[in-house]
């Protein structure tokens, strides 16, 4: 586990010298820059919904039944 962590700490850092966003860090907060620099580095993004369907998958159907649900 050390190591994977070494190794993610390492390509942030490789990465936040050459990413794109480099260039708006003075009008970026750190955070936003923090947010796009683990962005930048992800290879998977995994989400487990109980309840709801991903907001990406959801159709406007979906999305409309859910608001009348909710709302009883």
């Amino acid at each position: 586990m050390r190591e994977r962590l070494a190794t993610l700490a390492r390509r942030a850092n490789r990465r936040r010298r050459e990413g794109w966003w480099h260039q708006y860090a003075s009008v970026l907060s750190d955070t936003y820059v923090d947010q796009i620099e683990m962005e930048a580095i992800c290879e998977t993004i995994r989400t487990y919904q109980v309840q709801l369907v991903p907001g990406l998958l959801q159709t406007e159907g979906y999305g409309r039944a859910v608001t009348v649900a909710s709302r009883a």
